[in-house]
């Protein structure tokens, strides 16, 4: 334990994940070292295990959704999900409409960006922007909406499409196939729901890195049909490309962001850098299939 309790405790709570929260006797002045607000309360919120880290009721609650989200039992993807809806909570549509502006100022490519997909890099630039240099704690939702941005505009751009492609296909044969069967039978049935990039993933490097495939089946070879018609497709057909993006997206970020292990600023640095720095995957996604009409969204 690092520093000592500010007066007399009556009652100490478990531990929820790095937050602990102790009543005391008497009402306690102290300052939230993640918002700055001075505050006063008998109950005090502090993180590992340190008096020099007080947390108002909040930033105790922000991060306890966080950490019951990241310690639950559900999926991982269930998980990308409810951190992606807490991080939208906190943002307002005036607020998010005025980083969207700022983003397009900034950066002429996010013109060309689907609407949802600004959304979530909105949001996550304007929450990022509210936590100071100093803040070590869990910056998980913020990455999550980085890397939902990716997925909506990988979905949007490349799997829908390819989907309405391939609808009058007979996939029987593929639905069998233990590496690309779920994207047949995402295709197959018309309703269902959008696929996760890691199953994506694992059907380009198959569709990439599979001679036998490519010779034999019939989604592989209708995913090349659909990718020639696009003049700038290189980077989706390269191991180096969007197959080494969708990798990078979901072991260095998506991945980690869904379960315990907590990331800071300069996660969310190299996350913002990856999706759309000077030579951002969003961009390279977005130029390789490039829309005919300028600005157009779905």
């Amino acid at each position: 334990m690092v520093g000592n309790p500010p007066g007399k405790i009556i009652k100490e709570y478990p531990a929820r994940g790095p937050i602990k929260q102790y009543r005391f006797d008497k009402v306690i002045a102290f300052t939230c070292f993640r918002c700055d607000r001075d505050k006063k309360s008998k109950l005090i919120t502090i993180y590992s295990e340190s008096w020099n880290k007080r947390l108002c009721n909040g930033c105790y609650g922000w991060l306890l959704s966080i950490h019951e989200i990241k310690s639950g039992t559900k999926s991982e993807d269930e998980k990308v999900e409810d951190l992606s809806v807490l991080l939208t909570k906190l943002v307002s549509e005036d607020e998010v409409r005025q980083e969207i502006k700022i983003l397009k100022i900034k950066e002429n490519r996010a013109e060309f960006l689907n609407e949802k997909t600004l959304r979530f890099i909105a949001s996550s630039e304007y929450i990022s922007s509210k936590l100071d240099n100093g803040y070590s704690l869990d910056w998980s939702p913020v990455v999550i909406g980085l890397c939902k941005a990716f997925e909506n505009e990988l979905v949007v751009r490349l799997i829908r499409p390819f989907k309405e492609f391939c609808m009058n296909l007979d996939l029987s044969e593929d639905s069998k196939d233990k590496d690309i069967g779920r994207i047949a039978s995402y295709i197959k049935n018309g309703n269902s729901k959008d696929i996760e990039i890691g199953t994506f993933g694992h059907f380009l490097q198959t569709t990439l890195n599979s001679k036998k495939r490519r010779e034999t089946s019939i989604l592989i070879k209708n995913f090349f049909a659909f990718i020639s018609q696009y003049h700038h497709s290189n980077w989706l057909l390269d191991n180096d490309g969007l197959l080494k993006a969708i990798s990078s997206v979901s072991k260095d970020f998506r991945n980690k962001a869904a379960h315990i292990e907590e990331l800071n600023k300069s996660n969310y640095s190299d996350c913002r850098k990856l999706m759309i720095g000077e030579s951002g995957v969003l961009w390279n996604l977005n130029y390789a299939i490039k829309q005919d009409t300028k600005g157009k969204r779905e």
